[in-house]
């Protein structure tokens, strides 16, 4: 006789499981992420922001476009939902603060700078919804943010593409999807065809006359560069600002406590016997400079000043390297290794000094150049940033935030801030200028001069007169015969009263 089978118990309804928390809309991810939740307003701003750099680069109103392609590009991460946290959006501002500095600024130096801290700050800003709700970060997390980044405008492109279907005015989901594989293969088959076509072209003349063309597309072609590059760029941005917060890193610390230690006993070492050789250089003079090395005072005081930079950048990164993966086994070994830290950070400001104090040295003897002023600023903040390194070492980690990559990161931008509003070209010619005029024989270098910027131009045309006659004429001939008064002038400050100037020196 079979047994019967027995009946499946029922559920009891308070094992049934229930939904949880639904996560807040910002921190959902799709399964594939895509440029934005609304692909219209993202394709605007990837369009306005590539118009607008194609702008900066090929006409003149080369800083005004570029402070627009920067605030559009800022406003569109917002509006598209893709910045949303305060330190995100604080991120994007100072990027519009530092992109202004082109309307005013022409020094191609100072300009560059700025280009290049837009660009991080962009980057932290649109990585900014991964990490932690505060501002700080440690320098691997900083690190991995701008390679995933970097990753992200890599990998834009098929998203583009997707975004760019989604726009065709159709209900039929199959058919948006094929138009997405139609342009993913054309991108794909363009490269092929084009240096194929190139190959056969130049193989066969009777193929390449079928594609001669009397229309002058060069120009044409340089602007859909610039815009389809700005786009895949910034289309990156949008990828990564819109993917989930990630969690923090666990692993452990991957050196010992006797091996960093070590390490940290030599750097303390070795920037003890240089803080003692410069005390013996102090104390005995040029007659102790001469006796072991050769050299006059002056020759030697005037030398190494960017190994002793490099140095200084070197024991920064070691000691940044030391403090964050150095595994602490006790409460001794945490108090010593501290202490070594803020010992060689310390040391570590006599080669900042010392730097100093050559780079003055040869200013003295042979004039600024931006270089010199340039290498004079970076040198400042090098040592602010050894300072707070000390202090961060003798302050320990008290919690799990790292308050040191932000202040390391404030500190520059306020640096660079300080360096736009001095006006580094105005500055080293006005520096050379009254060292000129001091009276202790210094010489001009009138062609370096003319070399500067359009910053610098109304100041060394009202200097003129004040030149020696050979300087006034190389700077008057140099001046004037690259003066054009029907050229158009840039929408600047710089370069308008670059050219009010000019008007009043050449006509």
């Amino acid at each position: 006789m079979t047994a019967p089978t027995p009946t499946p118990a029922p559920t009891p309804a308070h094992t049934e499981r229930r939904p949880g928390p639904t996560a807040p809309h910002w921190l959902r991810e799709p399964d594939r992420p895509q440029l934005g939740d609304s692909p219209a307003r993202v394709a605007l701003v990837l369009i306005a922001v590539g118009v607008l750099v194609d702008l900066a680069l090929r006409t003149r109103a080369a800083g005004v476009a570029a402070f627009a392609a920067v605030v559009v590009a800022a406003i569109g991460l917002s509006w598209c939902g893709r910045v949303r946290r305060v330190g995100g959006r604080v991120l994007l501002a100072i990027a519009v603060v530092l992109a202004a500095c082109s309307m005013v600024r022409a020094s191609p130096w100072l300009l560059t700078l700025d280009a290049v801290a837009v660009l991080v700050l962009v980057a932290f800003a649109c990585s900014s919804e991964r990490g932690a709700s505060h501002l700080g970060s440690t320098f691997a997390g900083a690190s991995s943010r701008v390679v995933a980044t970097v990753g992200a405008v890599v990998t834009a492109l098929p998203r583009a593409l997707e975004t760019l279907a989604s726009l065709v005015p159709t209900r039929d989901a199959g058919v948006r999807s094929h138009l997405g594989s139609l342009l993913r293969g054309a991108v794909l088959a363009l490269p092929i065809v084009g240096v194929l076509g190139v190959v056969l072209a130049l193989a066969d003349p009777v193929f390449a006359s079928l594609f001669r063309l009397d229309v002058d597309l060069a120009g044409a072609g340089w602007d859909v560069v610039v815009v389809a590059f700005t786009i895949w760029v910034l289309a990156g941005c949008f990828v990564q600002a819109g993917r989930p917060p990630v969690e923090r890193s666990t692993a452990s610390p991957s050196v010992g406590v006797v091996e960093g230690t070590v390490v940290m006993v030599g750097l303390t070492g070795i920037y003890a016997v240089f803080a003692l050789s410069q005390w013996m250089v102090a104390r005995r003079g040029a007659d102790y400079v001469l006796s072991t090395t050769g050299l006059t005072y002056a020759e030697y005081a005037r030398t190494g000043f960017f190994q002793l930079l490099a140095a200084a950048v070197l024991t920064a990164l070691v000691l940044l390297w030391l403090r964050s993966s150095v595994a602490m086994t006790s409460s001794f070994s945490a108090r010593l290794f501290s202490w070594l830290g803020v010992l060689a950070s310390v040391l570590t400001l006599v080669v900042v000094h010392t730097a100093l104090l050559r780079l003055h040295l040869y200013d003295q003897a042979f004039g600024l150049t931006r270089l010199r002023f340039f290498s004079t600023a970076f040198a400042w903040w090098l040592g602010a940033a050894f300072v707070l390194v000390a202090l961060a070492f003798l302050v320990g980690r008290r919690s799990t935030r790292e308050w040191l990559p932000t202040a390391l990161g404030i500190t520059a931008i306020v640096m660079l801030l300080l360096v736009n509003a001095v006006d580094p070209d105005r500055l080293v010619l006005a520096h050379n200028l009254e060292r000129h005029a001091s009276g202790d024989g210094a010489e001009f270098d009138p062609w370096y001069a003319v070399e500067l910027s359009s910053d610098a131009v109304p100041l060394l045309v009202d200097s003129v007169a004040s030149l020696d006659e050979g300087d006034r004429r190389v700077v008057t001939n140099r001046l004037c015969d690259t003066y054009d008064p029907t050229a158009p002038v840039e929408w600047n400050l710089s370069s308008r009263a670059a050219a009010r100037s000019l008007e009043q020196l050449c006509t």
